[in-house]
């Protein structure tokens, strides 16, 4: 079965303040396209939900919105290799459209699940390994309701407290009733990039053998099974397994512990921005024993050999890059006492310079009190006072 991740259009895609019909005005929002093609890179079908009850009430056509989405796909396209969008689905359904035939509320319609349902059918999706992404509540509501886990975008989301239904008197759930549960988003994010990074991070690794321990609420995954399933993918590469493998039995259950010859060191995991340092320190120290298979590196590319003793190799490493970065420092500390005793020394020029503007000023001063009433004195005194300012701008220039 396919993931898919669903994207609502209007504030997420792309800028819409109103009802878009035309697609000469379809502008990306900042970041769009490479979000999508790392959506695509990561292996999800990319949909498009959208609710156009424009066409309801007479202000574009359903030929328009076929036209704009047309356009957006052209769009991102140029903007990164690898964009696109898998299928694009609309609701033209209004209760309150003039348009009599579309005139009526309808399953499609969000915060019904109706659209992502249909897709799901098309394309032989798995919703509950699919996502939903949005702008407005109503995004949360229709993902939640179909099975999927949902981001809420908002601009302000790195300051914004749990979700708490109850600050919206006016929500509903499905059925008429007031939501107090069905609405809340699983993650915040400000714009679509955060988002796609957040669904990167909660991927889960390609292997259907996964572990539910008792007692723990995190999901985990079976080191044993994912080395399995890399020895299998090797074999069909022609290698041998056991000694290309990561080996990820070896490391303690524990945890603290040195990696064995073979293994690699597990990247450090992505913290989205949106948990608390403490709560997310607490949640990676849980689950670090099984760390390691986070898609198992051999994944993105074959396990390496590492010769023995690797950490005395990153040791040695690490004190080598130490030296070389102090030297570094200590350079720059060099230059910058030599350029700020550069800067104050008062070079003989200099003197010069302000003594020569000292008799500009003087022979500028007595021109004007002197030779008012003697136009030959107040020639010679301007002229001198010209001379004698070129000096100081030629001084100046020489010095430096």
């Amino acid at each position: 079965m396919n993931a898919a991740v669903f994207l609502d259009r209007d504030n997420t895609l792309i800028h819409n303040d109103g009802d878009l019909g035309d697609p000469a005005k379809v502008r990306l929002m900042q970041g769009v396209a490479s979000a999508v093609a790392s959506l695509c890179g990561l292996g999800y079908k990319v949909v498009v939900i959208t609710n156009q009850g424009g066409v309801a009430r007479g202000r574009y056509t359903e030929a328009d919105v076929d036209a704009v989405h047309e356009r957006l796909s052209e769009l991102l396209a140029a903007g990164a290799n690898g964009a696109k969008i898998d299928r694009y689905y609309y609701c033209p359904y209004h209760p309150e459209g003039t348009v009599r035939q579309y005139r009526m509320e309808h399953p499609n319609r969000k915060p019904s699940p109706g659209m992502l349902q249909e897709a799901a059918r098309d394309l032989g999706l798995d919703l509950s390994q699919s996502w939903t992404i949005g702008d407005q509540v109503r995004d949360v509501q229709a993902g939640l309701a179909a099975g999927t886990r949902a981001v809420l975008l908002r601009l302000d989301a790195d300051r914004l407290k749990p979700f708490d239904p109850r600050e919206h008197p006016g929500l509903k759930d499905l059925d008429g009733r007031p939501d107090e549960h069905k609405s809340t988003p699983d993650f915040y994010a400000r714009n679509l990039v955060e988002a796609v990074r957040i669904v990167a991070q909660q991927r889960k690794p390609e292997t259907a053998e996964q572990v539910h321990r008792s007692g723990q609420p995190q999901r985990k995954w079976d080191a044993a099974a994912v080395a399995k399933l890399q020895r299998e993918r090797q074999k069909d590469r022609g290698e041998d397994g056991d000694e290309q493998s990561l080996n990820v039995e070896s490391v303690p259950v524990g945890g603290g512990g040195e990696l064995s010859a073979g293994a690699q060191p597990a990247p450090k995991p992505f913290r989205p921005w949106n948990v608390p340092i403490a709560e997310y320190d607490d949640q990676v120290d849980a689950d670090q024993p099984e760390s390691v298979p986070n898609e198992v590196i051999a994944a993105v590319a074959p396990a390496r050999p590492i010769a023995a003793e690797p950490t005395r190799q990153v040791q040695a490493a690490a004190e080598s890059h130490d030296e070389e970065e102090e030297k570094t420092l200590r350079l720059i500390l060099q230059e910058l006492r030599i350029q700020r005793g550069t800067g104050t020394d008062f070079s003989y020029t200099r003197i010069m310079a302000v003594v020569l503007q000292t008799i500009a000023g003087a022979c500028l001063l007595g021109a004007f009190w002197l030779g008012s009433g003697d136009e030959a004195l107040f020639v010679r005194l301007i002229g001198v006072a010209v001379v004698t300012q070129l000096s100081v701008i030629a001084a100046i220039l020489w010095d430096r």
